[in-house]
């Protein structure tokens, strides 16, 4: 745990480090699941809309995530850091039921090998 730095102080250089590699680590793993969620909408979309239905589904995906961010930080004030990351952490994890969904959506839209 990185403690508070006193009023007008600065981090300890170990701290700072920490800091920073959290910040890298968090930005690559956003940047992950951004790819494979836009991979996703590449894979769903109609061929004869697809420009359309891509630009579309990226808006609301862009705009969602914008309105999350934002609202997060109501709800890492109103109920700490700590406990707003638990929360979001154990919600995040009704979206698992729906992978065997996602597969079977995903097998639909894959062209027959020789057509």
């Amino acid at each position: 745990m990185i403690p508070a730095a006193a009023t007008g102080g600065t981090l300890l250089p170990e701290h700072r480090v920490l800091l920073y590699a959290a910040s890298a680590i968090e930005s690559f793993t956003g940047g992950l699941g951004t790819a494979a969620f836009l991979a996703f909408l590449m894979a769903i979309v109609d061929r004869r809309r697809a420009a359309t239905e891509y630009a579309l589904l990226s808006s609301v995906f862009a705009l969602s995530r914008s309105f999350a961010g934002w609202a997060s930080g109501f709800g890492a004030e109103e109920m700490g850091y700590s406990a707003y990351f638990l929360l979001t952490f154990f919600l995040a994890f009704p979206a698992y039921f729906f992978l065997p969904w996602v597969k079977s959506m995903l097998a639909r839209t894959e062209p027959v090998p020789g057509s």
